[in-house]
């Protein structure tokens, strides 16, 4: 899946994600996400922003849906 992704607490700073999935055995998948951001400081911005607590929100949302 291809996305573009603006976090809410960071607007006007756009990241292009691509997530692949794999599946895994026992029924489990590996979701890995690669983000691109359009500069270094947008890059930086988002991790000053607590990035990893943001993207467990998207997460935790994402798994709604499956």
């Amino acid at each position: 899946m291809i996305q573009t992704f603006e976090f809410e607490g960071y607007p006007g700073h756009v990241s292009l994600d691509c997530m692949v999935l794999e599946e895994l055995p026992a029924n489990r998948t590996k979701a890995t996400i690669h983000s691109v951001f359009q500069s270094i400081a947008d890059r930086d911005g988002m991790i000053q922003m607590e990035w990893k607590e943001a993207c467990e929100k998207v997460t935790s949302a994402l798994m709604i849906y499956w």
